[in-house]
């Protein structure tokens, strides 16, 4: 996956994470809402905005060696998804995967010596 196929999807995925609690907390002071089904409804997009963010990370960090880089969205999740109260950190988490998976200089490999039988 090349730098700009990475930057353009990781970002929407993550604008869309953004949108879809703005679209929550507003519906949320309407007149009868049903606050618990609409907040199903927000986590089941969040998860797979996620899911698809997980996926291209893990894609770019593979192509350019660095796979470790899976790792930043998924506890950006697990703080986005599960422990709400503690904010910024999905937020940090994401910059750090574009910074991280920006640069396209994969590590040279080392030649292996080969054995010789004697």
């Amino acid at each position: 996956m090349n730098n700009a196929k990475f930057l353009i999807i990781y970002l929407i995925f993550m604008v869309l994470t953004y949108l879809w609690r703005f679209a929550f907390v507003g519906a949320a002071f309407e007149d009868g809402a049903d606050i618990e089904g609409m907040g199903n409804v927000m986590n089941v997009l969040m998860f797979l905005s996620y899911a698809v963010m997980v996926y291209v990370a893990y894609s770019r960090g593979k192509a350019i060696g660095k796979g470790y880089l899976i790792a930043f969205p998924i506890v950006g999740a697990v703080f986005d998804l599960i422990l709400i109260f503690i904010p910024f950190v999905p937020t940090i988490m994401n910059i750090i995967t574009i910074v991280l998976g920006m640069p396209d200089n994969k590590p040279a490999e080392t030649p292996q010596p080969e054995e010789s039988n004697t």
